[in-house]
């Protein structure tokens, strides 16, 4: 997903995409150390996205603490 697409997310968004994400390098994890995966730089794509949504979320959070619930 392109850095503008994830902008435009809301945060409850970003922290659905971040979970999935996670699941898949999972995936993508076992796979590898299985020895079935095909695209091993998928992995290195799917760490770089995470990364990027939590840069996000921590923008998105010194923007505007008040309007979420601490948890």
């Amino acid at each position: 997903m392109k850095i503008a697409e994830l902008k435009s997310l809301s945060f409850e968004e970003l922290n659905q995409r971040l979970g999935s994400l996670k699941r898949e390098l999972l995936d993508f994890r076992m796979q590898a150390a299985s020895g079935k995966l095909d695209k091993p730089h998928q992995i290195r794509l799917r760490r770089r996205e995470v990364a990027r949504i939590l840069t996000l979320m921590k923008g998105k959070e010194k923007e505007a603490p008040a309007s979420r619930p601490n948890g």
